[in-house]
């Protein structure tokens, strides 16, 4: 298979989970109205007893979409950068450029995941009576994950700046 059957074959994959990321919210704002546990990120560490506000339950989706906002943001970037491998434009400042976005967009990913936990426990548990509200945080390894490849992601595209000016450099001598 060549890069550019491969970048083509990957920019559909992001089409597709850009698709499915913006279904999913949707149907888990629809579904998380009757069952608000939905929003707490698959995990069962917060006890949601009372029937939450609208307000809550408006800040929870909004928090929840905010993280996959992120997540869309990252696969955008990835679309584009295999839109530039489908033209043929390997090493480029333009692919140097979306290699370093979705390094930051990781990067954000994972900042935003650590955050949003606790917000969401806040907002999930304030129907609670007194002394069963809560406040999780949580870092998992998915978190570090992502942490980590964020930074891999930007010491690629920054080396792959470097190189591309190295080429267009060395275009210029021929």
């Amino acid at each position: 298979m060549t890069t550019r059957n491969l970048s083509l074959l990957l920019l559909w994959g992001c089409r597709l989970a850009i698709a499915g990321f913006l279904a999913t919210m949707l149907i888990g704002a629809w579904v998380s109205y009757e069952n608000p546990e939905v929003l707490v990120l698959a995990r069962g560490d917060v006890p949601i007893l009372g029937d939450l506000s609208l307000w809550a339950w408006l800040g929870s989706v909004l928090v929840a979409a905010a993280v996959m906002a992120v997540a869309i943001y990252v696969l955008l970037q990835a679309h584009q950068l295999f839109d530039i491998y489908r033209a043929g434009d390997l090493l480029s400042v333009a692919a140097a450029t979306q290699i370093s976005r979705i390094g930051r967009g990781t990067l954000l990913m994972a900042i935003a995941s650590v955050l949003a936990h606790p917000v969401l426990t806040v907002l999930l548990t304030s129907a609670n009576p007194v002394g069963q509200r809560a406040v999780s945080v949580a870092l998992s390894s998915n978190d570090a994950s992502l942490l980590l490849l964020a930074g891999l992601l930007t010491v690629i595209g920054r080396a792959l700046r470097e190189a591309a000016a190295v080429a267009a450099e060395n275009k210029a001598f021929v």
